[in-house]
């Protein structure tokens, strides 16, 4: 009974809370900045999806013969005779590049050996005029 009581008091106040959300005039987020869920305004709820990666597109064509020439699509490829611990992955990035450039492409836990990230890594570079970071950058950009 005592439980019982304690879930009772606990709900009640929790109702009591969300009806003072909602009726707030400004919009109300609950949560730090860094995991929003629910924003409330009026009498209305609106759920905040996570961070979502964007589709690759800008630079497909251009992606695609990177990747064909750095590694040929193999995303274990790992050019150990480059400096700074080798080249890594199908775009085969050395570690301070893409440790530098991944999160300014959006992605909060960059993992080099991840594709998508250096798909997306990728993009980003190019859309920022740095095709020369890659030694095959003259044979594709055509």
């Amino acid at each position: 009974i005592a439980l019982w009581f304690l879930y009772t008091l606990i709900f009640s106040a929790m109702a009591l809370a969300m009806f003072f959300y909602l009726r707030a005039s400004q919009p109300v987020v609950i949560g730090k900045w860094s995991d929003k869920m629910v924003i409330i305004q009026g009498n209305s709820l609106f759920a905040i999806s996570p961070i979502f990666y964007p589709d690759v597109r800008s630079y497909r064509a251009l992606i695609s013969c990177l990747v064909e020439c750095e590694s040929s699509g193999n995303s274990l490829a790992w050019n150990k005779n480059d400096p700074n611990d080798g080249s890594k992955g199908i775009l085969q990035f050395q570690d301070t590049t893409f440790y530098y450039f991944a999160p300014k492409a959006g992605i909060e836990f960059p993992d080099i050996w991840n594709m998508e990230h250096q798909l997306i890594t990728a993009d980003y570079m190019l859309s920022q005029g740095l095709l020369t970071q890659w030694s095959c950058g003259r044979q594709c950009d055509n």
